[in-house]
């Protein structure tokens, strides 16, 4: 609304005071990090209005696994280092686990933040060494339902780390980075849409991986263009009850290695490969139609 306040905190301090719609509006350029605590009843806006966040937001899910409530966060430029951050945590937008001593955020066991919409923000680290995140949900954090679209990352480690995460989408996203996207653990359905990546230390990083035990569903779809090192990297083992990680690729343009296990399902149903691959990783509706992977138009080197 009309109502000013000194700091990102302190709006956001009121803003947990309230229900209904509420929106924050950046009018200046904020330093350090800030806490949202998701609130029942509270679907909460922070607009960055290309402002820039010198530090990070940590997201408090209040331990509700089945909250409807919505967080977005948008139009924001994060910039600066680990320096800028909580101690000891690596990420510009991140979703803690549990509490420790001296910590100012969250207290129960898993934090279950959810229905987080990411939207045409930038993260771009200072830092010397490729050692900062874009968004990274934590290990015991149990996120879910994250949406992130018209994002870019500058000089990261990782564009986005998911650690135990249910379900999340990300279209018309971006990055310079080491790597692009990590989901470890974690369940249901995930999906890449026209999303571009160029690793900038191509000897050792990936675009794409899926690792640990997960039974997630990961959808590679559009006008995708990896190039790394590792473009595909699928080493999830699934569950004790036999359910499978999945990761299927539609379409796009993948430089790069793909790495698999025994254990997990590659199906492959379109797409241009710099490497040849076994053709069990062709969708099983290809396999029965006797198609096999050939030179692509125009693209010498690469297949589909």
């Amino acid at each position: 609304g009309s109502t000013k306040y000194v700091s990102l905190q302190a709006a956001l301090d009121a803003a947990h005071e309230m229900t209904g719609n509420v929106t924050i509006t950046l009018i200046d350029n904020n330093e350090g990090y800030s806490i949202v605590h998701q609130k029942e009843g509270l679907n909460l806006t922070i607009d960055g209005d290309d402002k820039t966040v010198a530090g990070q937001i940590i997201i408090d899910g209040d331990g509700r696994a089945s909250g409807i409530e919505t967080l977005t966060i948008q139009n924001i430029k994060f910039e600066g280092n680990k320096s800028n951050f909580y101690s000891g945590t690596d990420a510009f937008i991140l979703v803690p686990s549990t509490k420790t001593s001296g910590t100012p955020y969250y207290t129960n066991k898993y934090n279950y933040a959810h229905n987080i919409t990411i939207s045409n923000c930038s993260f771009t680290s200072t830092s010397s060494s490729l050692d900062v995140v874009g968004i990274k949900p934590t290990s015991g954090a149990g996120c879910y339902n994250l949406v992130v679209d018209n994002t870019e990352g500058t000089n990261l480690h990782s564009l986005a780390q998911l650690t135990g995460t249910t379900g999340a989408s990300f279209d018309n996203c971006s990055a310079g980075s080491k790597n692009f996207i990590n989901i470890s653990g974690g369940t249901g359905d995930y999906s890449v849409t026209d999303c571009s990546f160029t690793s900038l230390n191509v000897s050792d990083s990936y675009a794409i991986r899926l690792k640990d035990a997960s039974t997630a569903h990961l959808t590679l779809d559009g006008n995708n263009d990896f190039k790394a090192s590792s473009a595909i990297v699928l080493t999830a083992t699934g569950d004790d009850q036999g359910n499978e990680a999945m990761i299927e690729v539609k379409s796009g343009i993948y430089t790069g290695s793909i790495e698999k296990n025994n254990e997990a399902v590659l199906a492959i149903s379109g797409g241009y490969f710099s490497e040849e691959f076994p053709q069990e990783y062709l969708a099983a509706d290809l396999v029965a139609q006797g198609k096999v992977c050939t030179p692509a138009p125009d693209m010498e080197g690469y297949f589909t």
